[in-house]
């Protein structure tokens, strides 16, 4: 309407674009106390530390584990059940009955590919699948409490998946000789590899949608935010200009 009255819009009117620009900048503040990630150099330490005897540690191995390779939230993770999991050969498949993240609607399974590393999801699943004699196709939760009698431990038969708090609590105790300072790893950032992993993946040359969709992320943006980019990727761009 100013236009076409040929009169100049207000909002162009450099003192308001200056007070627009004063505004945005106060009003973004600088990120403190920015909590760490765990990497896959973490991961290795505390299997190289776990007994596989001792179910509690073995559990808890293999649900970090777990975490990082599918970039499973708690939410997602705590939920599993025996029937969500397909082991075929060389890469086992995860069901997520719901991922509220997922915008490409095809992020309702996960594929974790097998390796020989002592960080390996797939056999270390299989072991703690065995051990607790957890049957395949079934209902039962694969991560549940774990109880003691003497010097006997294994998951409790009420067939209830483990809370938050339990999870939150075993991530504390099994990384707290590892790490430096365990307050600075939030472990929703985790999911315990959406940040490590996805940078990882991003600098090996995985594509975009792959990533998104093995995320079961909202959009890009969401992604931008979970990947930092490794040095070399980002002098990728000066180096390109052939100054």
């Amino acid at each position: 309407m100013h236009l076409l009255a040929r009169v100049d819009p207000p909002t162009l009117h450099p003192t308001v674009l200056a007070v627009k620009e004063g505004a945005v900048r106060l009003a973004t503040q600088p990120i403190v106390n920015r909590k760490e990630p765990l990497d896959a150099q973490h991961l290795k330490h505390l299997a190289a530390e776990t007994n596989l005897e001792d179910l509690l540690q073995l559990r808890n191995l293999v649900m970090f584990i777990l975490a990082f390779s599918g970039f499973l939230r708690s939410s997602e993770l705590c939920v599993i059940r025996s029937r969500d999991v397909q082991f075929n050969e060389g890469y086992l498949t995860i069901s997520i009955e719901e991922s509220k993240k997922d915008q490409l609607r095809e992020g309702r399974s996960v594929v974790i590919a097998e390796s020989s590393s002592i960080t390996c999801p797939y056999s270390l699943l299989r072991l703690h699948m065995h051990k607790n004699q957890i049957p395949e196709n079934s209902d039962e939760y694969l991560f549940r409490a774990i109880s003691a009698s003497g010097n006997r431990k294994g998951l409790i038969s009420i067939n209830k998946p483990i809370s938050y708090s339990s999870y939150r609590q075993s991530f504390k105790k099994s990384f707290a000789n590892i790490v430096p300072d365990i307050s600075s790893f939030k472990l929703s950032l985790i999911q315990l590899g959406q940040v490590h992993g996805a940078t990882l993946a991003a600098s090996s040359g995985v594509s975009e949608r792959n990533l998104q969709r093995h995320g079961r992320w909202a959009s890009v943006a969401a992604e931008n935010i979970k990947v930092k980019d490794s040095l070399a990727s980002r002098l990728e761009v000066s180096e390109a200009l052939s100054l």
